[in-house]
């Protein structure tokens, strides 16, 4: 199950907001940048397996398959990925090569 990118770097929300809300109320945090994300990102395989241990009927198919079956799906206004529809339907050749921005927790 290959695509645009196999390792995703998926942090939950509230630990992100609850994040943001601390930093912001540091005196020394003011005016530097600070990325968060998760030391441990998983694969699409792994996040679709522990999705299909949960019971959700996913079918693996190709990114070009996917494509084809959301402009199908996907004609209605009312649809929720309409909108992004012109990002989700991009060409990405296989076998791109795929420049991923190294992130890290530490201070520079």
């Amino acid at each position: 199950m290959a695509g645009i990118t196999d390792i995703l770097d998926l942090s939950p929300v509230d630990y992100v907001s609850k994040s943001i809300v601390y930093l912001s109320r540091q005196r020394e945090a003011l005016g530097k940048s600070f990325h968060l994300h998760n030391p441990q990102p998983i694969s699409w395989h792994q996040l679709t397996d522990f999705l299909r241990s949960l019971s959700y009927p996913i079918q693996y198919v190709s990114y070009q398959d996917w494509q084809v079956q959301l402009s199908n799906q996907a004609r209605s206004q009312s649809h929720p990925l309409y909108p992004l529809l012109p990002f989700l339907l991009k060409y990405f050749p296989e076998h791109q090569p795929v420049r991923e921005p190294k992130i890290s927790c530490q201070a520079m």
